[in-house]
């Protein structure tokens, strides 16, 4: 009886090895994923009190796009690339203008904020794929550069043209951070979708550009530096090649 579970054992093991073999061989060894969806972020980045002067003023959440792709260098792990946007925008602009109505003591302020902030991040790194039939299955750690673009924000004070002050797009680097799980379905040897849920983390430091700020009452940045990350969920096309 011993022998006869072993040889089950056996067999099934074999199975499973010749598929995953066979599919991964039928497949090629490169991907190439095209995705988009949703993404999150907290902490400071998404504070709007004007009192915290980390308070980035972002949406909570936001668009997702990326690409996706991995170069097998064996049956299992492969070289994962990840090329990605994530787009937020801005919210609670209000807590801004009251802000700089009672720092500058004026009668009127209107805030205007031009522009999302853009998260761009090009990640590498080893991802290990389970491929059970037309199904694979696989995680991935990447890290690499990652930028933060902020929006261009206008101050007008009162009707007065020579005091309107901008705090102008600026752009920051840092490391970034993904860490996720995903899953491949192949409707043929070449064509399918793929659905991902990651982690990502980044803490790019931005060089505020300011413009024709003479007064520096109130809130006034000339660095942010805060955490970006949150949790992504997305689905796309997937191509193995």
């Amino acid at each position: 009886m011993k022998n006869i579970f072993l040889k089950i054992a056996l067999f099934i093991s074999t199975t499973i090895s010749c598929v995953q073999l066979n599919a991964q061989q039928e497949r090629g060894k490169l991907f190439i994923s095209i995705l988009g969806g949703y993404t999150t972020a907290s902490g400071n980045f998404t504070k709007t009190e004007y009192t915290n002067i980390a308070a980035g003023y972002a949406a909570k959440s936001g668009l997702n796009i990326q690409l996706h792709s991995g170069l097998f260098v064996s049956k299992n792990l492969a070289i994962g690339l990840v090329l990605g946007s994530r787009f937020f925008q801005t919210t609670g602009l209000q807590s801004l203008s009251d802000g700089y109505l009672d720092d500058f003591d004026v009668d009127s302020t209107t805030v205007t904020l031009s522009g999302d902030y853009i998260n761009m991040n090009y990640l590498v790194g080893p991802t290990y794929t389970f491929p059970l039939g037309k199904l694979s299955v696989d995680v991935h750690v990447l890290a690499g550069l990652s930028t933060l673009r902020t929006p261009e924000m206008r101050v007008d004070l009162e009707d007065n043209a020579a005091a309107t002050f901008y705090q102008r797009v600026s752009t920051g680097n840092g490391l970034g951070i993904q860490a996720g799980v995903g899953a491949r379905y192949f409707f043929s040897e070449k064509v399918g979708v793929e659905l991902r849920v990651d982690y990502f983390t980044a803490t790019p430091n931005v060089i505020i550009q300011n413009e024709n700020r003479t007064n520096n009452a109130g809130r006034f940045l000339n660095t942010y530096k805060q955490q970006i990350g949150g949790i992504g969920a997305s689905l796309g096309i997937s191509l193995a090649l």
